[in-house]
């Protein structure tokens, strides 16, 4: 008895000392603000006085390491690819492009900084401005919501509000740089698989 309560001892501290082992990496945080499987679906209803056009992005499926992604805009449709790296990042690219686009990257706090360049040769500086932001948008009232800013050398600032376990909650883009959104979607709806 006393070596079988040994034996049994050993074995679950194998097995914890197996599940805890430093080369397996944590989940990356970022899963968390942009949840990705096939058939997650977000769609943005357009909030400024001046006609605009809705917005809509559906997991069509998976690509190696990343999502297929389809994104349409009134009578435009593209693909894209999204991904979670190991870094701790959130990407997403048009799939013809080369250059990922890092939106959301950890520590998730206030003050985290990170760059990208696009296809063009275009830098982006980007920021959490804010992680207790909120957001009224027509699929609900969002509070704790993540504000990140991107901005380009030609001060075309975009504006994403993620919300943990949710997704993009809201995109404001500024592309005159006087401060005000000049193109602005709410989520309308999601459904996450």
């Amino acid at each position: 008895m006393k070596r079988t309560l040994i034996l049994g001892a050993a074995f679950m501290a194998a097995l914890f000392a197996a599940c805890d082992t430093p080369g397996t990496p944590e989940p990356n945080p970022t899963e968390a603000y942009v949840p990705l499987a096939q058939g997650n679906e977000w769609d943005y209803a357009w909030d400024l006085p001046d006609d605009g056009d809705p917005m809509n992005w559906y997991v069509t499926g998976s690509e190696g390491d990343a999502w297929r992604v389809e994104f349409t805009w009134g009578d435009t449709a593209e693909e894209w690819l999204w991904r979670h790296t190991e870094d701790g990042e959130f990407q997403a690219k048009p799939a013809d492009e080369e250059n990922w686009r890092t939106y959301l990257k950890t520590p998730i706090e206030r003050g985290t900084e990170w760059t990208f360049t696009d296809d063009d040769g275009v830098l982006w500086d980007c920021r959490i401005d804010q992680i207790d932001n909120f957001s009224d948008t027509p699929s609900g009232y969002y509070e704790d919501v993540v504000w990140v800013t991107v901005k380009d050398n030609d001060l075309i600032i975009t504006n994403v509000f993620f919300k943990e376990g949710v997704g993009i909650v809201e995109v404001r883009i500024d592309d005159d740089g006087d401060r005000d959104a000049n193109w602005w979607w709410l989520l309308n709806y999601y459904t996450l698989k």
